[in-house]
């Protein structure tokens, strides 16, 4: 941006011509392609972000018939994570929907959640016969302050817990509460 121009000249005039010993007539010349790898470099930074992915569990249904799809569904996280380079800090496999805390790009996130829904009911379709009573509806939303990151964070660590299962969230097989609050002899920490 024009507001940046004035420091840039500042900077580079002051640090880096000193260093190079480049004459008057060339700096104006020097400044201008700096700014333009500055500002080159600067548009292809990526913007990572955390996301709250999730289906609305009062619209779920059907999402999860057996032990079997629940192993199909955990895998996928680490498969879905895996392809599309978003990382996965916290989830939650429910019977009728998941939670998810993701970080990555706005693309990487998405790419996440298509990939994860479609081959979610590409696999209740071949298994079941039909993937018709399954609603999954997955919503996305941006995280845009550590208050909100926090909750979603415990949000999703304990959610196991939310449904009146017999289970803490560092006993439940099918999330992430475990890898959090458990030490490398598997007991509660």
């Amino acid at each position: 941006p024009a507001a940046w121009w004035p420091c840039l000249r500042r900077c580079v005039i002051e640090s880096v011509l000193p260093v190079l010993k480049i004459n008057n007539a060339c700096q104006n010349a020097l400044i201008v392609v700096f700014v333009l790898v500055l500002c080159f470099l600067c548009s292809t930074m990526k913007n990572f972000n955390f996301y709250h992915l999730f289906a609305n569990g009062a619209d779920a249904s059907n999402f999860i018939a057996s032990e079997q799809d629940f192993v199909y569904q955990f895998n996928l996280v680490g498969i879905s994570a895996h392809n599309t380079k978003a990382k996965v800090v916290a989830f939650s496999i429910e019977e009728t929907h998941p939670h998810f805390l993701l970080y990555g790009t706005d693309d990487q996130c998405l790419d996440f959640k298509e990939m994860y829904k479609r081959s979610s009911l590409r696999h209740i379709s071949s298994t079941r016969g039909s993937s018709d009573g399954v609603n999954l509806n997955l919503e996305m939303y941006l995280i845009e302050d550590e208050s909100y990151l926090r909750n979603v964070a415990a949000y999703v660590i304990v959610q196991p817990t939310k449904d009146g299962k017999p289970v803490m969230f560092y006993d439940y097989l099918w999330g992430s509460g475990s890898m959090y609050f458990r030490d490398k002899q598997h007991r509660p920490i």
